[in-house]
């Protein structure tokens, strides 16, 4: 087993453990405040929830950037459940939208 005790740079941060996915909750942080303090203890990337992102998907990203760090994943749920009402144009428009953002964040890839 890898011992990540003195080099963190092969892990990323998903912003959930932090409870940032939950309105309300969480430590608070601004992404910016988020990718600051992954940076300062040396994690190589970062996994952010959509909502976290919104319009800013750009300047995160390069924020992100240059801190040294790398965007390593985009969540959104639910994103294949079905919801009354569902149909397959919506879930299309919510992949579709993450695509989006992802790629504005950049390092990831449809």
């Amino acid at each position: 087993m890898r011992d990540f005790s003195s080099d963190h740079s092969a892990l990323a941060l998903n912003t959930a453990s932090l409870g940032h996915n939950l309105e309300g909750h969480g430590a608070g942080w601004t992404s910016e405040q988020v990718i600051d303090a992954c940076a300062e203890r040396g994690f190589g990337s970062i996994v952010f929830w959509r909502r976290e992102i919104g319009e800013r998907a750009v300047k995160i990203g390069e924020r992100v950037r240059s801190a040294g760090l790398t965007v390593a994943g985009l969540c959104r749920t639910p994103l294949s459940g079905r919801h009354p009402g569902d149909g397959c144009r919506k879930r299309h428009g919510r992949f579709q939208e993450v695509d989006r953002h992802g790629g504005s964040l950049g390092g990831l890839r449809s």
